[in-house]
């Protein structure tokens, strides 16, 4: 028998909902630790953008290398895949809202068809025409992505030069971002 979608997890499963909730408290709770630091790394973290990037690194690095226990990815494709997380996120911070909001539901419509391509891939219900359809699906939504990043980085280009101020690749990536109220 089939279990229901609100029926209890399996053991196995269980680390999945466990693992998943634990995260999202552990991000939500951190935004109240700030005072748990000492206040020479309070000041260095507060004050000094590189340092800033360099925790955003570690804590990409630790993000892919937590979520990615069962691949065999090598510590260099590791390293590669934090990078490149870490610049979309660096562009993603000078993007419109609705340009965030459409990346974000573009990127959890993405998971949730991985997931269904793993499931038809390896689950009891195999099929391979599924599979190719859903991996299509994704590499749409994969172009679809790049071009919203890249509009993005255009319209803040020129939305800076209407505003008759200098493009700057550094300060585009490791400045702090201040927002208007």
């Amino acid at each position: 028998m089939q279990p229901g979608f609100f029926s209890l997890p399996t053991l196995m499963n269980q680390f999945i909902y466990i693992g998943g909730l634990f995260l999202i408290l552990l991000t939500i709770g951190g935004n109240f630790l700030e005072e748990t630091f000492g206040c020479q790394t309070r000041r260095l973290l507060k004050k000094n953008k590189y340092a800033k990037n360099i925790f955003l690194l570690l804590l990409v690095f630790f993000t892919i290398n937590f979520s990615d226990r069962k691949s065999s990815l090598t510590p260099f494709e590791k390293i590669k895949s934090t990078i490149i997380v870490w610049l979309a996120f660096l562009i993603f911070k000078h993007l419109t809202v609705e340009l965030c909001i459409l990346i974000f539901i573009s990127l959890s419509i993405m998971l949730i068809l991985i997931e269904f391509s793993k499931y038809y891939k390896n689950g009891k219900n195999k099929n391979t025409q599924i599979v190719n359809n859903i991996n299509n699906s994704i590499y749409i939504l994969d172009c679809f992505l790049l071009l919203l990043f890249i509009f993005g980085i255009l319209q803040y280009y020129f939305n800076l030069k209407r505003q008759k101020k200098e493009f700057k690749l550094f300060e585009f990536l490791f400045g702090i971002k201040h927002c208007k109220n």
